[in-house]
């Protein structure tokens, strides 16, 4: 996955805003540059390649959206874009992570590394998360011609 420097950017601050809450953003980066660490104290290899190598294992290729056709309601299969992948890929992870601080008192730069390492292994829930989306997607591919927009 080659990414250029404004795509890393653009991505890093995507990042960065999905772990704000309640608009402290000095907080949000203060998390996201401790797991940069944690991530390059265990690893020898860049730590911005690893996360981005993660969140394109968790990414989902396909979305299904349900779609109502003359009374009747069809989970149709939509192609995503590699920046729509991406952000759908970080809202899940920030989003597990979170649920998962709620339960355990760990900071939740600690959790978002377990959880990369955990995706690097191909394993964890959100591996079967995109898994059972993809399943799901090649189900209803049938229904692919509903795919107007």
């Amino acid at each position: 996955m080659l990414l250029n420097r404004n795509k890393k950017k653009v991505i890093i601050n995507k990042f960065i805003n999905l772990l704000m809450v309640n608009g402290k953003k000095y907080k949000a980066e203060k998390i996201f540059f401790d797991l940069l660490k944690l991530i390059k104290s265990q690893n020898k290899r860049s730590y911005v390649i690893l996360l981005f190598k993660a969140l394109k294992i968790i990414s989902p290729l396909v979305i299904v959206r349900s779609i109502r056709i003359k009374g009747r309601t069809f989970q149709v299969p939509i192609p995503l874009s590699e920046y729509k992948q991406l952000n759908i890929g970080m809202k899940w992870l920030v989003k597990k992570c979170k649920s998962e601080k709620i339960l355990k008192n760990n900071p939740l730069s600690f959790i978002l590394l377990q959880q990369i390492n955990l995706i690097l292994k191909k394993k964890g829930e959100l591996i079967k998360k995109k898994i059972e989306l993809h399943k799901l997607a090649q189900a209803n591919r049938l229904f692919a011609n509903y795919r107007w927009f």
